[in-house]
């Protein structure tokens, strides 16, 4: 880098001296010379990186520039947009939701952040901490806000900056958020024009243009942002992004999506679509009315940007896999062979009441018992269990070791003999047979391992 350096310094001189045409005294010589002495002792002081091109026999550089990394839906409650980021909420305190609006005619369609938390306990003192983050500090005026939320469980007041600060009695019937005795509080921001351009960068960031490619021939999902929201829920874990598109032919473009397009469900009463597109659920409002389309792409990723996300080929969902949210649990069942398999991962939330921390269960009838083979991932081991009537019988197989045990009832010998049964073998490897036939299922069934379905996505 300093061979260029000292290549261009003649040339800036010479072109600094151009701009100086007509003063050539020795007085302006001087002060260009310092200037170019000045200006060859800050480069060599500084690291700088550069490429280097030639163009016309000419060495020149040119400073790289790298793209900046796209934001996360949780970044709205980090440093860069969340408002009173450096508020230092006391422990009681939990922040479980944020979102970011403009363009809405409702609020005159100007930028507006919104905070939404709980606060366990003495809602006396939550109230006062709250006035003074307001930078109220008028004792007088506090304790009207008190006695205002004594009297009506609610009370509201601006801060000195115009945030708008709604405290309510938590409610135990409100989802929204988990319940705790205290108070629920959401603080309004009405923010600067300036400001605006920085919270639809985090909208754009998230906003999966791919996932639209369904419905693009119907028309331009190309998004100019001016109408759009972004909301982030830690509480219900998830994150919606929000864009209106201005259309002229509303009702012919709902009517031509409804014959047309292949969707999880529609609401013609309600102008109202739902589609998906991987981990992407996005729901599609036609506001008839307004001459708008508004889009809402829904995820449990919060942590990721969306914007450049690729739905998987293959997924469990793909495959014919049912998630219930509710147990966290990814089913196939196939009634008609008698067969289901099952897919937990801790990640995926709260585990089922009855499970022992397995990961993979399968479940088939054969020659009247119950065979139910569990596959656990931290403890690389199979449970084998066959059931009939009043008779049970159990083993575990070890991966690593390659070993069999931990036989149950009453004996190894009995167990042996009670899954021969159920096998209707004489063979001698009757421990394997059921094994074996769950791997074997998975390869028939989905053309894969066990270990190749543990690791796909839900969707």
């Amino acid at each position: 880098m300093k061979k260029y350096i000292k290549v261009l310094l003649p040339i800036i001189i010479i072109i600094i001296a151009f701009s100086l045409f007509g003063c050539s005294n020795n007085k302006k010589l001087d002060e260009l010379e310092k200037t170019v002495t000045d200006l060859q002792k800050q480069l060599s002081d500084k690291e700088i990186t550069a490429t280097t091109t030639t163009v016309a026999e000419t060495t020149v550089t040119a400073v790289e520039t790298t793209k900046p990394e796209p934001f996360a839906p949780e970044d709205i409650f980090g440093s860069d947009f969340n408002p009173f980021y450096d508020a230092k909420f006391p422990q009681n305190f939990n922040i479980y939701n944020a979102n970011f609006i403009i363009g809405n005619p409702k609020f005159n369609g100007l930028p507006k952040y919104v905070l939404s938390m709980t606060a366990e306990g003495d809602k006396e003192e939550t109230i006062k901490f709250l006035s003074k983050l307001a930078g109220i500090e008028d004792e007088n005026s506090i304790n009207k806000f008190i006695e205002e939320f004594k009297k009506s469980e609610f009370c509201e007041f601006k801060s000195t900056d115009g945030a708008t600060f709604t405290i309510r009695k938590t409610n135990q019937k409100d989802d929204r958020y988990q319940y705790v005795e205290g108070c629920h509080i959401d603080l309004f921001v009405d923010l600067e024009s300036s400001k605006a351009p920085g919270y639809i960068t985090l909208v754009s960031d998230n906003y999966n243009i791919n996932a639209l490619s369904v419905i693009a021939d119907y028309f331009d999902i190309t998004p100019d942002f001016k109408e759009c929201g972004i909301i982030v829920d830690l509480h219900k874990n998830f994150a919606e992004i929000t864009v209106g598109y201005d259309i002229k032919d509303t009702i012919i473009v709902q009517q031509k999506m409804a014959q047309e397009v292949k969707s999880n469900w529609y609401d013609q009463n309600n102008g109202k679509m739902g589609l998906s597109y991987g981990m992407i659920d996005f729901e599609i409002m036609f506001d008839n009315k307004g001459s708008k389309i508004f889009v809402s792409e829904r995820t449990s990723d919060t942590q990721t940007a969306l914007c450049d996300y690729t739905a998987p080929e293959v997924s469990l969902s793909t495959l014919g896999f049912f998630y219930t949210e509710k147990d966290a649990l990814c089913v196939f069942d196939d009634k008609e062979a008698s067969i289901m398999v099952a897919i937990c991962k801790p990640e995926w939330g709260t585990r089922p009441a009855t499970d022992n921390n397995w990961n993979i269960q399968y479940l088939h009838e054969i020659n009247g018992y119950l065979l139910v083979v569990w596959y656990y991932a931290d403890e690389q081991k199979y449970t084998v269990q066959a059931d009939k009537g009043s008779l049970t019988a159990k083993y575990d197989y070890s991966i690593e070791t390659g070993e069999y045990g931990n036989e149950w009832t009453p004996d190894s010998d009995t167990v042996k003999e009670h899954f021969s049964t159920v096998f209707d073998t004489k063979d001698d490897d009757v421990f394997a047979k059921a094994i074996a036939m769950f791997n074997q299922t998975l390869k028939d069934r989905f053309d894969m391992s066990m270990e190749e379905l543990y690791a796909l996505p839900i969707k």
